[in-house]
């Protein structure tokens, strides 16, 4: 049972940092992955398979997960030492995990809760898979979102200096024609004074209005 277990936590291990990493179309290949290795455990335990068979097939299966991850990690570190390192345990584990197929196929059979160095190493080197690639996930994390929001913040700042540069432009365009009515305007003055009242009244709402479209685009700043 812990075997299986164990199968189904790296799985769902190499799920999680492929979320991370944002890579594509492994959720089939992985769920297929799965099923197969926990079906080739429980076929050797229901055909009467001894714990030295199972624990073989644990360590191969072992080694092809840990692999599949460092390599996964490798391929997508773009020189960053957190991931690097997360692989390089991955990878440690691995290497381990062959070191007992290799004992197996060459000396002896695994025996369950055996305390030679091999499997002290091994339980060793799970310690640190489970630490580091659980805070390294942890921080990897946060690195994400410290760049996604140092992201959001520069276009922000973009948005920001482009929407200065447009109300400038604004201002300037409103600035610009109300200029030229208020001085041609001011050039009525030299005009007789027998203006009409009428007409008098509506040069005054011109430039009313001018003064308003010229206090409009000193607001835009």
């Amino acid at each position: 049972m812990g075997n299986l277990l164990h199968t189904f936590a790296v799985t769902f291990d190499i799920a999680a940092y492929c979320l991370l990493l944002d890579r594509q179309g492994w959720q089939r290949p992985l769920a297929a992955l799965l099923v197969a290795s926990v079906g080739l455990q429980l076929l050797i335990g229901l055909a009467g398979g001894s714990h030295s068979q199972l624990l073989l097939a644990f360590s191969l299966l072992g080694v092809f997960f840990y692999g599949t991850l460092a390599t996964l990690l490798y391929r997508d570190s773009s020189g960053n030492w957190l991931i690097k390192l997360i692989a390089t345990i991955d990878l440690l584990m691995a290497l381990v995990l062959l070191l007992r197929v290799g004992k197996a196929l060459a000396f002896s059979p695994l025996v369950r809760f055996d305390d030679d160095w091999l499997t002290l190493l091994l339980y060793l080197t799970l310690y640190l898979v489970v630490t580091i690639n659980g805070f390294g996930f942890l921080l990897l994390a946060k690195q994400n979102d410290d760049r996604s929001l140092y992201q959001a913040l520069d276009e922000l700042a973009l948005v920001d200096e482009q929407r200065f540069e447009f109300l400038a432009q604004a201002s300037h365009e409103f600035r610009t024609p109300a200029a030229l009515i208020k001085a041609s305007l001011d050039s009525l003055r030299f005009l007789p004074d027998e203006m009409s009242p009428a007409l008098q009244q509506r040069i005054d709402n011109i430039r009313r209005a001018t003064q308003r479209l010229t206090d409009l685009s000193n607001t835009l700043l």
